[in-house]
C-alpha cells in the first residue's frame, strides 16, 4: 500500500508504512493469525510515531481494513484519528466477507484459488520453496479474518471515512459499503473505480484524486 503512493507525485500527504508480522520489511517475521493479538502488538510499536502526528488517517486495503478498524479504536482512546481510507472492504464482522474460507480448504486448492485471484505471480506456484513460504503468510491471514468476531454490538466510527470499491470485484458487493454506512457516526465518501479487488495498482489518478480532497476537507 504505501510503495502504491510513493509512485504518484501529486500526493500532497505523507504516509507512514505500517509493517506487520510477515508483510513488507518484516516478511522474514512469522505471520500473526490472531485479530486482536496483531492490533496488540502494532499499537506498542506504533503508538510513538503516532503521538508525534497533529493529524491522522488510517489508510488500508482488503483484510487490511480489519486491522485498520480495530486499531482505529484502540488509537482513538489516546490519540487524534482524524479520519479512515478503507478500500476494497467487506463489511467489518461479516463473516462472509470475501473468500475468507478458504482458509479452510486444503493447501494445494487454497494457492490455487489466490494464484487465480490475481495475487501471486506464476513463479510462485512453481516453486516448492515460494510456494511453502506465501502459503505460510497467506493462509495465516486468512485464517485470522476467518477467525475474527469483533465486539459487540459493533463500536461505532465517530470519523469521517472514505470508502472505494472497485467494479469488477464480486467479493465487495454494495451492500457492504450500506453496512458500513450504517456504524459511520460522521461523513463518509463512498467512491467506485474501475478494475479488480486491487484496483489501486492500476488507478489512474481518480483515486488519488479523490484522496487528496478528501483528506484537504478533513484538515490535512
Amino acid at each position: 500500500m504505501y510503495d502504491f503512493l510513493t509512485k504518484y507525485n501529486n500526493v500532497k500527504n505523507e504516509f507512514i508504512a505500517l509493517s506487520y508480522p510477515g508483510h513488507g520489511n518484516r516478511l522474514g517475521e512469522m505471520a500473526q493469525d490472531d485479530m486482536k493479538g496483531l492490533v496488540a502488538s502494532l499499537y506498542e510499536e506504533k503508538r510513538q510515531v503516532v503521538s508525534q502526528q497533529e493529524h491522522i488517517c488510517l489508510l488500508r486495503i482488503s483484510m487490511g481494513t480489519m486491522i485498520a478498524y480495530e486499531l482505529y479504536l484502540k488509537l482513538r482512546e489516546e490519540y487524534s484519528i482524524k479520519s479512515l481510507v478503507l478500500l476494497s472492504s467487506g463489511f467489518i464482522g461479516d463473516q462472509q466477507f470475501g473468500d475468507s474460507r478458504l482458509a479452510k480448504l486444503p493447501k494445494e486448492r487454497f494457492m490455487n484459488k489466490i494464484y487465480l485471484m490475481g495475487n501471486l505471480p506464476a513463479v510462485v506456484m512453481d516453486d516448492k520453496d515460494l510456494f511453502e513460504f506465501f502459503y505460510n503468510v497467506i493462509h495465516r491471514d486468512y485464517k485470522m479474518i476467518d477467525e475474527y468476531y469483533p465486539d459487540q454490538p459493533l463500536p461505532s466510527i465517530d470519523v469521517p471515512v472514505l470508502l472505494g470499491r472497485c467494479t469488477k470485484d464480486d467479493s465487495v458487493p454494495k451492500s457492504s459499503f450500506e453496512k458500513w454506512s450504517s456504524i459511520i457516526m460522521a461523513d463518509s465518501l463512498i467512491k467506485e473505480y474501475e478494475g479488480d479487488h486491487f484496483f489501486i495498482y492500476d488507478s489512474d489518478n481518480s483515486f488519488i484524486n479523490d484522496l487528496n480532497d478528501f483528506l484537504e476537507k478533513e484538515g490535512y
